[in-house]
């Protein structure tokens, strides 16, 4: 089905000559082959034993084809792009409600084909049948994926953009040179405020003020939370970021914010640095003030790393992250991004968890977490869900230099139970001497970085053992809480200058099932491996 696969790159680079020229061939292609199965002898053929589940395989195909052809993807031809694109600091709202039911017409054709795709048993049919089928359900979902996006977009975006109103947001740029579940820890804000299209961004008051904890426990965060990382997640938004999900983050920054500065926010929008570079990949280099060029090739590394040599006051180190994260975010709202790479970057992003959002409107907030975008510990909520995260315990901004790998293996030997066990491995490349006073702390050794890392099982699970380098840790000698019924694991890893350990968590449990692991974790500045590996007898 290349076609298809031809009209997803034209609609994402509104290429609108090319989509039609698609969809014309796409249309007259499914009609030949649907016109082909369409009967009486094909339809008798199809109650034909052996042969029957093929037969009708080609016909349900061929009919959807062309219901795709004629509905969801003559839809698309009707989609403007360029109306979700932000020009001149404004995003268009009529042209946003002209094609929303273009959008939405495309997404429930889509969503109807997958459903009738997915349920043709694959392993029934022969291979020649069985390929075209799984080919055009694979199509369909990278398709479906775009135009479920511009779906939810088309619905979230005119309210959150002002078109009944005001809205205000507050930027997070999260600092992943001092870990934290989703990230890093909140070192930089800016103020977002849209009406009626309208973007504009404003400095941050004091983040430092922003950073003070609370006086009083935040009611948005619940009991689990702070029984795993203590009071400070219900009054700080630096321990807050520890939180599991980034909802509970974000409401702590909305309270504080509100608690500061007197206004309430309608939500909270997070880039974490390596997202910022992403962005910069779609915008090209942004100049600052002070004539230091970002690119997305050394926007990480300056904004995490050599920013502590160049300013060794932290405040002037913070408040040059906040001015270059809000002037890449400037650019573009500014238009300086051509759509397909704007989108990439934020789907890019958005896959390895380096951008959220969380709306203060409960409606507006269920389409969020539709899209991935809610920073949940796991997008989606499944009993095979594994999740990793890191958080720093030393406030110095050493996991510039920190690595991590994470490998889950499912021993399924047994019939009656599972066993699972997690590694997570930590190599620092800290250097031992040299580091700029901003990097030394007053009580370790110069280099040491020291890691809590938490391991969450799948429900269900319960610990078994666990490793910390070549040592076994008793049971009882561990750190366990419970997070949504879920078994969690606390163990802290301190390392020198330039070393590695791992630790391994086996959790098993009895009855229990997990087809298919999901693995989640901490992003940090470069990728962290992820293997998973399933063991059979």
């Amino acid at each position: 089905m290349p076609l298809v696969a031809d009209i997803q790159a034209d609609i994402v680079s509104d290429d609108r000559e090319a989509l039609d020229d698609d969809l014309d061939a796409f249309l007259r292609h499914t009609r030949d082959a649907a016109d082909s199965v369409d009967n009486d002898l094909w339809r008798a053929a199809e109650r034909i034993p052996l042969a029957g589940p093929n037969l009708r395989a080609v016909s349900a195909t061929a009919d959807l084809a062309v219901a795709v052809a004629e509905g969801a993807v003559a839809e698309a031809a009707g989609i403007d792009i360029e109306a979700f694109r932000p020009v001149d600091g404004r995003i268009d709202l009529a042209a946003l409600a002209a094609t929303a039911p273009s959008v939405r017409g495309a997404d429930a054709t889509i969503d109807a084909a997958r459903e009738v795709l997915d349920g043709i048993d694959t392993s029934a049919l022969i291979g020649p049948v069985a390929a075209p089928v799984t080919q055009l359900r694979d199509q369909l979902a990278r398709v479906g994926d775009i135009v479920d996006g511009l779906a939810t977009a088309a619905d979230v975006l005119p309210a959150a953009l002002g078109a009944e109103g005001e809205r205000r947001y507050v930027l997070v740029f999260p600092n992943n040179a001092e870990l934290r579940t989703h990230g890093g820890a909140l070192t930089a804000f800016a103020e977002l405020t849209v009406d009626g299209g309208r973007i504009e961004i404003a400095p941050a008051v004091d983040a430092a003020e922003l950073r003070e904890p609370a006086d009083d426990e935040i009611e948005a965060v619940d009991g689990e939370t702070v029984a795993l990382f203590g009071q400070g997640a219900a009054t700080s938004v630096d321990h807050a970021a520890m939180a599991f999900d980034f909802a509970t983050t974000a409401q702590v920054v909305a309270t504080r914010w509100q608690q500061v500065t007197g206004d309430a926010v309608d939500g909270v929008l997070s880039f974490d640095p390596v997202a910022l570079g992403n962005l910069l990949a779609a915008t090209g280099p942004v100049t600052l003030s002070d004539g230091t060029e970002l690119t997305s090739e050394n926007a990480a590394e300056t904004l995490l790393w050599d920013v502590y040599e160049r300013y060794p006051d932290p405040f002037e180190h913070d408040a040059f992250y906040a001015g270059a994260s809000s002037s890449i975010f400037l650019a573009v709202v500014n238009g300086q991004a051509p759509l397909p790479p704007l989108v990439a970057a934020l789907a890019e992003s958005a896959q390895q968890g380096r951008f959220s959002i969380w709306s203060a409107d409960d409606a507006e907030q269920r389409l969020v977490e539709r899209t991935g975008l809610a920073g949940e510990l796991e997008n989606e909520v499944r009993e095979s869900d594994v999740a990793v995260a890191f958080n720093d315990l030393t406030g110095l901004k050493l996991d510039a230099r920190l690595d991590a790998t994470v490998e889950v293996a499912a021993d399924r030997c047994q019939a009656d139970e599972t066993a699972i066990t997690v590694t997570a491995s930590l190599v620092s490349s800290v250097p031992a001497e040299g580091l700029p006073e901003a990097l030394q702390h007053a009580e370790l050794p110069e280099g040491t970085t020291v890691t809590r890392v938490d391991v969450v099982a799948p429900p269900g699970f319960a610990v078994d053992g666990v490793r910390q380098g070549a040592a076994r840790i008793a049971i009882d000698d561990l750190e366990i809480g419970r997070y949504d019924g879920r078994t969690v694991v606390t163990i802290g890893v301190a390392l020198a200058a330039g070393a590695s350990d791992e630790v391994s968590v086996r959790f098993r449990a009895e009855g229990v099932d997990a087809p298919e692991l999901d693995v989640t974790s901490t992003p940090m500045i470069r990728e962290t491996p992820v293997r998973v590996v399933d063991v059979y007898c």
